[in-house]
């Protein structure tokens, strides 16, 4: 691990215990009990995490927390504040305006510290990167306005940097699958082709059951671990003419192509089962999901009008929406879809 954690306390033995608690955990902290310590070393030093007492300096530590949230070498870095629980909520409001990703009350519970630092590094990582993807995309941009200019004997290296900008455009970062506008673009063209095969499309948009009581109770990276594993099953159990996205931040769309409208329940068991064995070890504990189904069908029309997509949508919008209503792990097949 190594990553360096500023803990700003102005109690000795809170310090102290601090200090001892996260080189246990193989971390690194830096401590202090000065404001303007604080100040400098956030200044000279590559700092992933900031615990800090509400109150330091005369209970100035907003002050300090605002100071670390604007200036440039912590704008990014992660900071959990450090109270007692007697503190008015006019105080934890104007905290969470400031932009605290945590709080921890004194005296603590080390478990619940360790989980909160843990998940606030996991945090900082996914910043890092993000601000790398930011670059890099300003960058493919900025190559892209450039060789706008240049000469036809470039044309070819200047159509793929467009390649490469455009995938970052059109896949969700988080996954890996197509995101809802890609979707929508890589539908258009199946349903075109439907025209000419006569075929149907079924429509299978998933959903994680609980998603938000994962959050609550176990973090956010959890959360998005769990996704990263059903996205995982969903590229197992579709074919490669199929089209998978992250149709909405919990919205999985799966356009079945050419797929026999008899078979939709076989294939929907067959995810199901995957889902079943795909449980999550997180900080010592399984987490187990399960997933609601809406199914719905496109059928074969001798034209379609690009403006009306959203239409062929929405069936399985409404059949996801009242597999919900029915509990976790429900299916609901739009009416439309009549096996044959």
């Amino acid at each position: 691990m190594n990553e360096n954690i500023l803990v700003v306390e102005h109690r000795t033995d809170l310090l102290d215990r601090f200090v001892d608690i996260l080189r246990g955990r193989h971390y690194n902290p830096i401590a202090t009990k000065s404001r303007s310590q604080a100040v400098n070393i956030s200044n000279e030093s590559t700092l992933d995490l900031i615990l800090l007492d509400a109150d330091i300096g005369d209970s100035q530590g907003l002050q300090l927390l605002d100071t670390f949230k604007n200036q440039d070498s912590t704008k990014g870095t992660p900071i959990v504040l450090l109270s007692t629980p007697y503190r008015k909520m006019e105080f934890i409001e104007e905290a969470l305006n400031l932009g605290i990703d945590g709080l921890i009350f004194i005296p603590f519970d080390e478990m619940e510290l360790i989980v909160r630092v843990n998940s606030c590094l996991k945090y900082r990582k996914l910043y890092v990167e993000h601000q790398k993807l930011i670059k890099q995309a300003d960058y493919l941009q900025n190559s892209l306005n450039d060789m706008t200019e240049v000469s036809n004997r470039n044309y070819q290296s200047y159509k793929e940097a467009q390649k490469k900008y455009d995938d970052i455009l059109n896949i969700d970062l988080e996954t890996g699958l197509w995101n809802k506008k890609e979707f929508y673009e890589q539908f258009t063209r199946l349903l075109y082709e439907t025209v000419r095969h006569e075929e149907t499309i079924v429509l299978a948009c998933f959903s994680i059951d609980g998603l938000d009581n994962i959050i609550n109770e176990f973090g956010i990276i959890a959360a998005e671990e769990i996704m990263l594993k059903f996205t995982d099953v969903l590229r197992k159990t579709t074919r490669r003419e199929d089209i998978i996205a992250r149709f909405d931040n919990n919205q999985f769309m799966v356009a079945f192509n050419r797929m026999n409208i008899k078979l939709y329940d076989k294939k929907v068991d067959e995810i199901r089962s995957f889902v079943d064995k795909n449980e999550l070890e997180y900080n010592g504990m399984i987490i187990k999901y399960t997933i609601s189904v809406g199914i719905s069908y496109t059928a074969y029309k001798k034209n379609y009008h690009i403006e009306g997509m959203d239409k062929e949508i929405a069936p399985v919008l409404l059949a996801l929406h009242n597999a919900k209503r029915r509990g976790y792990a429900s299916l609901f097949v739009h009416p439309t879809l009549i096996k044959r």
